[in-house]
């Protein structure tokens, strides 16, 4: 459960992750939570929504926030099907910080996106640079 403090995960993870009828407030807080969902998928990597609120009836405004944080954090569109939506994360931080309603801002360098354990979830974007070696999809970085 996302709540207030960053899942117990290293950054950059997961080559996939998947939510399915969540009902994760993904915008909410400044885009916290799709915040903490980016510092724990790869670069390259799939991000998987199915349910509310893609595209469900009286949920125009969640499913709109929540593509306009996907574009502030240069995600890819790969596929809407239904209720189901694909994105692929950037490899890079090239686009970011990106002009955006919801404030979005890299992460400062001295940040350690691998600090996990009961630190407070940030306002910040992880740099895919803050992870010292590989950490693109298909490889494993050892966590200290």
């Amino acid at each position: 459960m996302l709540g207030t403090r960053r899942l117990p995960f290293p950054a950059f993870s997961f080559d996939l992750v998947h939510c399915s009828r969540c009902l994760i407030p993904f915008t909410a807080y400044n885009a916290t939570y799709f915040i903490e969902v980016n510092r724990l998928l790869r670069p390259g990597g799939y991000l998987v929504i199915s349910g509310p609120p893609v595209q469900w009836a009286k949920q125009d405004k969640e499913w709109a926030d929540l593509q306009a944080v996907a574009r502030a954090l240069c995600y890819e569109l790969i596929a809407v099907d239904g209720n189901t939506v694909i994105w692929k994360k950037p490899t890079g931080d090239l686009c970011l910080p990106n002009q955006n309603e919801f404030g979005l801002e890299l992460c400062d360098e001295s940040d350690d996106p691998s600090d996990a354990w009961y630190f407070k979830l940030e306002k910040c974007v992880s740099r895919t640079s803050a992870v010292k070696g590989d950490c693109a999809v298909g490889t494993i970085p050892k966590w200290p």
